[in-house]
Parts: C-alpha cells; sequence; structure tokens
C-alpha cells in the first residue's frame, strides 16, 4: 500500500510539473498582433514579395525576414570586430595562415 501511494504521489508531481511546463510554455508562445501604419506604395511591394517568395500571408513574411535579421550584425559590432583585429595585428598576435 505504501509502494503505491509512493507512486502516486510521484504521478502527480510529475503530472503537475508536466502541465505547468506545457502552461508557461503556452503563456511564452501566445502571439500578439502587431499592426504597422506603412505608406500604401509599400504595403503593395510587401505584399508582391511574400507572394511572389511563396509565403502564405504577409505575417509569415515579416516573421521570416525578422528571424533573419537575428543573424545579421550591425555596423558597430563589424567596425569593432575590425577595430580588435588590427589591434591584435598591432600587436603581434595574429596568427599567419600557411597557404
Amino acid at each position: 500500500m505504501c509502494e503505491y501511494n509512493f507512486c502516486k504521489q510521484t504521478l502527480d508531481k510529475c503530472n503537475t510539473s508536466v502541465l505547468l511546463y506545457k502552461y508557461n510554455n503556452l503563456l511564452k508562445n501566445m502571439r500578439q498582433v502587431l499592426s504597422l501604419s506603412l505608406p500604401e506604395e509599400t504595403t503593395k511591394e510587401l505584399k508582391e514579395s511574400a507572394k511572389r517568395r511563396g509565403f502564405e500571408s504577409i505575417s509569415a513574411y515579416v516573421k521570416y525576414l525578422f528571424y533573419l535579421d537575428k543573424d545579421l550584425i550591425s555596423e558597430t559590432e563589424l567596425l569593432n570586430s575590425v577595430k580588435s583585429a588590427r589591434k591584435e595585428y598591432k600587436e603581434g598576435k595574429a596568427i599567419k595562415e600557411n597557404l
């Protein structure tokens, strides 16, 4: 009997944990509507681009563009990287590659 109660309590805790995980995940993935005010010509171009590239909706296209933007680095980050590389080169820290 004790063994059964232990298993039942453990199972109840697991079920509760799974439910909480699913609920928290649901909250994280809830969608919100974002309205954009764009000139008519821009809206037209956006719709045409989305359709031409095979997206089902403008929303899907904008999400895709946002995803692509995450991989880009800013001009400031690029300049900082170049400055750092130049500094390392001047200090002799750069490794010369043998081709």
